[in-house]
């Protein structure tokens, strides 16, 4: 190559708080091709964090990875639309115990299920996780190079981007602007060159966004294309694949038959168009609570928000009605009747529809008394906080949802219903007489039934608001272990 090299004034692509690209344009590569001509350095920064580069590489200044980006250009063409419209990963994991804490360990996480299945199932998933991570690790763009992994994808207004180490939540329509800005850079230097490489990167680029659509409809919901035709309220085309419809099939799809999904889908078709006004004052409430303590747990974050929101309806020592408080924001409460006991509720959270949650009669929990009111509940979190994250458009209960926002919502439904304060204060008040461990037990016993009648809730959510309260010694809530009977808990 030739000497010295010039390094041209660098391009700053996006912004300080999400992804952003420093690129500068090298002339040392000594040819006049597509590879010459878009040979660059380029940092990669996730907010204040480093991904491509080094942090004191140049006297003290961070440097970027020098390579040909040629290479990401063709990447993120094919790329595109997976971006766009993927939101999960390929790996359906059978506890929260198992599943990543964040996108990062996807794969860490995945090799340790293999573990224990059999070679077969390996074999189908290994090749389904490759096939993900060649669309959303910005790792795998370069032919030769092997630059640390950045995976991104979408959860509905947010990019989720993920290192090993860490995960951010950054915004959709920020980070697709800035790598749609970066690739325009490169596709630039390219315009003027005749080669065939060079013209076909241009071709791909220009038609990232030309996927059939019953292909995107496919990236979308996970599901294939037989069942999408089965399952479809009416004809698959651009005017008839709104986002709502597309979360909901993505959320419940994998754990639903036809018939089940197809009524779902049904359902969520007819919701009428319409405006969340009731929403609004409670909504800048709650986002006043979440800006507090945007650096907390989201077990954390639910707990506050339902402290609060409690605290603003002057509810004191009273049972929460969530039916009642929906009703009173204009938010429409329905029963329907799905054949199926996997989901329990479905709210339509969009901005452009009418606020409705759906209550299925027949759910595991919420064919309950008991089971209906944690399930609305749930939603009620979901319409005050969600709406401008992961879930624009629809939640299913029941379906596959983020951790995280699943986490906290369970947490906010469980602190509404029966603050940890009362379960502390009336556990504590039972215990009192209690000095064997025979009577200890029974007056934990005699709390939960209390608790339970009291504010109308079941005995395992009692009993996770008991421990959670801290009351017990953790040997004694060992006790509690035969009302936790599931996964669902509010931390």
């Amino acid at each position: 190559m030739a000497e010295p090299q010039v390094l041209n004034d660098p391009l700053v692509i996006g912004g300080a708080d999400g992804l952003r690209c420093v690129l500068s344009w090298l002339d040392d590569y000594g040819t006049n091709g597509p590879v010459a001509r878009t040979w660059g350095d380029l940092q990669l920064w996730v907010r204040d964090t480093l991904i491509w580069g080094n942090p004191a590489g140049n006297g003290g200044r961070p440097q970027g990875i020098r390579w040909s980006w040629i290479d990401l250009l063709e990447y993120l063409a094919i790329a595109w639309p997976y971006l766009e419209e993927e939101e999960t990963h390929p790996i359906d994991f059978a506890t929260l115990f198992e599943a990543p804490k964040h996108l990062g360990e996807l794969r860490g996480r995945a090799r340790l299920r293999w573990r224990s299945l059999p070679e077969e199932q390996v074999e189908e998933e290994e090749e389904q996780l490759d096939d993900f991570l060649l669309a959303h690790d910005l790792g795998q763009a370069l032919k030769g190079a092997y630059p640390p992994s950045l995976l991104l994808l979408r959860h509905g207004h947010q990019m989720r981007a993920a290192t090993r180490e860490k995960e951010w939540a950054l915004r959709y329509a920020d980070s697709m602007s800035t790598l749609e800005a970066l690739s325009e850079r490169i596709a630039y230097r390219l315009s003027d060159l005749d080669d065939t490489r060079s013209k076909l990167a241009l071709e791909r680029w220009q038609a990232r966004d030309q996927l059939q659509t019953l292909s995107r409809l496919e990236a979308a919901t996970g599901l294939d294309q037989e069942t999408l035709e089965q399952v479809w309220p009416g004809a698959i085309t651009d005017a008839n694949v709104p986002y709502r419809l597309k979360a909901a099939a993505r959320m419940a799809g994998p754990y639903l038959t036809e018939d089940a999904l197809r009524a779902l889908l049904a359902e969520l078709a007819q919701v009428p168009a319409g405006a969340a006004r009731g929403l609004s004052h409670p909504r800048r409430l709650a986002a006043e609570v979440m800006a507090t303590h945007e650096a907390d747990e989201p077990y954390v974050q639910g707990y506050r928000l339902a402290g609060y929101l409690r605290e603003k309806l002057n509810l004191g020592d009273d049972r929460a009605d969530p039916e009642g408080l929906l009703g009173s924001w204009q938010v429409t409460v329905k029963d329907i009747h799905l054949p199926t006991e996997a989901l329990d509720a479905i709210a339509v959270l969009s901005q452009e529809h009418q606020p409705m949650v759906f209550i299925n009669t027949r759910g595991l929990r919420s064919r309950f008394p008991t089971g209906r009111r944690v399930s609305l509940a749930h939603e009620l979190c979901h319409l005050l906080i969600d709406t401008q994250g992961a879930l624009p458009a629809v939640e299913v209960l029941g379906g596959r949802v983020p951790q995280d926002v699943e986490k906290r919502a369970n947490a906010f439904a469980a602190e509404l219903l029966l603050p940890r304060s009362r379960a502390r204060e009336i556990t504590r008040k039972q215990l009192e007489s209690a000095d064997t461990e025979e009577t200890r037990q029974a007056a934990i016993e005699a709390a939960l039934d209390d608790l339970a009648q009291r504010f109308e809730v079941s005995h395992e959510t009692a009993a996770w608001q008991i421990r959670n309260s801290t009351v017990l010694p953790e040997a004694q809530a060992d006790s509690l272990q035969p009302y936790l009977k599931s996964l669902w808990q509010p931390s």
